[in-house]
């Protein structure tokens, strides 16, 4: 009787190596045996011919043990997120799901050389899925968000607006090598950590999509765009617009199908720069056929989140009146207050072409959140901001302020206290003979004071802010310029 053997071999640090070791015992294992060149095969964790910054704390240098920090070139449009990828073969061994990892660490693949991490990923499109799975290089982790700066954590330091996994100062990846002496995409890792701030380094790493049961986008909020009908294949998410999807991981003239996810809406355009032919969705479609839009048509897509009823609040009562086109007409959001960003707005971000106002009330558009940007005040209608400083489609927050009960100044000459808006008792004006604890009445508005005038037995003393609160200064007498 003869016995014939079969023997496969892998070689190490391969994927069919690292499945094999996953099933044989421990002690059946000689680690002891030479591993295959280090890391002869690392590329850079972002898509093939994109190029990253380096940046980060650290610079030059490494930071925290093997790491460092690397930024994408292309983050000047927010909607435009991007891959982040593996850097080599290897089991996916750990993922965040929880702020209160004390590393704050996301993604962990353990290599046969050591291991990589992935930081400040957004957590809705990390690949939980493929938890403990082997990893190809190139498979596609999840999404580094290009969110905004402006939130604080409670140690004061800004935080990426769309990470719920670890704390990242604006919006970077922080990316832990196996060890320092290596090469990663031809380049020696300790040149790369040596470098200035800024220094740029091209990816060769192809995407791989696939492998686990979740949808490379994720399922976090925004719209998502896919290569194909019912949601299939390429696919690139958006939460704001996208004026040319040839940078995108779905491309141009590509789109089949749309998801909305949240209250969110899309306009998707034929040409680039939203022109041409059209569609618009609120909803799902698994099928963009029979749309106007069709398949394969998408170059540029406008997208804004709805207030929460998805539908306009404009009721005809009093407040300042945000239209889409001009001549008041096309969809519309209703303010009583300010609006520091234009998340809940109906109209939507950069959309405002004509403001209508309704009673006591006036307004500043400002082009940025914040109230920051370049701005236009608006104490009646307007019907085409075209001829106005903040322009068509580009107001992206507002103050808005109730005027005296009369929509005009109630300086009448007699005895009180004048707070004028310009210097030398220039510009609009409010009258007072009592204490005011806040400025909601005022014609002059909030924070425009610049000259006091008093007439008459009386004394005042302005604080900087309400309820008599912050800095103050005391008048017995006129000053044309309170600067």
């Amino acid at each position: 009787m003869s016995l014939t053997s079969e023997y496969t071999a892998f070689v190490r640090g391969t994927t069919g190596f690292m499945e094999l070791a996953a099933k044989t015992p421990k002690n059946f294992i000689d680690y002891s045996l030479p591993p295959r060149t280090p890391n002869a095969d690392y590329l850079f964790p972002w898509t093939n011919g994109q190029s990253w910054y380096r940046v980060g704390w650290g610079t030059p240098g490494w930071h925290d043990g093997n790491a460092i920090d690397f930024q994408p070139v292309n983050r000047s449009t927010p909607s435009i997120h991007f891959a982040v990828l593996a850097a080599a073969a290897g089991r996916l061994t750990r993922v965040c799901d929880t702020t209160s990892d004390p590393y704050q660490g996301i993604l962990r693949i353990e290599h046969d050389d050591g291991a990589t991490r992935y930081l400040h990923l957004a957590q809705n499109d990390i690949r939980t899925d493929l938890l403990g799975q082997n990893i190809v290089r190139g498979q596609f982790l999840g999404l580094l968000y290009n969110g905004r700066q402006g939130e604080r954590d409670s140690g004061g330091y800004h935080y990426q607006y769309w990470t719920n996994c670890g704390r990242g100062t604006a919006v970077h990846l922080h990316f832990e090598f196996p060890r320092r002496e290596m090469t990663i995409d031809g380049n020696t890792a300790n040149n790369v950590a040596n470098s200035t701030w800024g220094g740029t380094f091209r990816s060769s790493n192809p995407r791989v999509d696939g492998g686990g049961s979740t949808p490379s986008c994720g399922d976090g909020e925004g719209v998502v765009l896919y290569e194909h009908g019912n949601h299939q294949g390429r696919c690139s998410r958006y939460t704001g617009d996208d004026s040319d999807l040839g940078n995108d991981t779905i491309g141009n003239d590509a789109a089949s199908s749309i998801r909305v996810i949240g209250n969110y809406e899309a306009t998707v355009y034929v040409d680039g720069n939203y022109g041409g032919a059209s569609s618009t969705f609120t909803a799902d479609d698994s099928d963009m056929g029979n749309d106007t839009i069709g398949h394969d048509h998408t170059s540029s897509i406008r997208v804004r989140r709805r207030d929460a009823g998805g539908t306009s609040n404009c009721d005809g009562g009093q407040g300042v009146y945000l239209y889409e086109h001009s001549n008041y007409t096309g969809k519309c959001t209703k303010l009583t207050g300010d609006a520091p960003n234009p998340r809940n707005w109906y109209v939507g971000n950069d959309a405002v072409s004509s403001v209508r106002i309704i009673g006591n009330y006036e307004t500043v558009l400002y082009v940025d959140d914040d109230y920051n940007g370049a701005s236009s005040t608006f104490t009646g209608d307007d019907s085409d901001l075209g001829n106005d400083t903040i322009g068509h489609d580009r107001a992206s927050s507002a103050r808005v302020r109730a005027r005296s009960s009369t929509g005009s100044s109630n300086c009448d000459g007699g005895n009180g206290v004048y707070l004028y808006e310009h210097t030398n008792y220039g510009g609009r004006c409010s009258k007072f003979t009592t204490d005011t604890p806040n400025p909601n009445g005022w014609y002059i508005g909030n924070d425009n004071a610049s000259s006091v005038r008093i007439i008459g037995n009386y004394e005042t003393a302005l604080f900087e802010h309400d309820n008599y609160n912050g800095a103050s200064s005391s008048y017995t007498a006129d000053d044309p310029d309170l600067g």
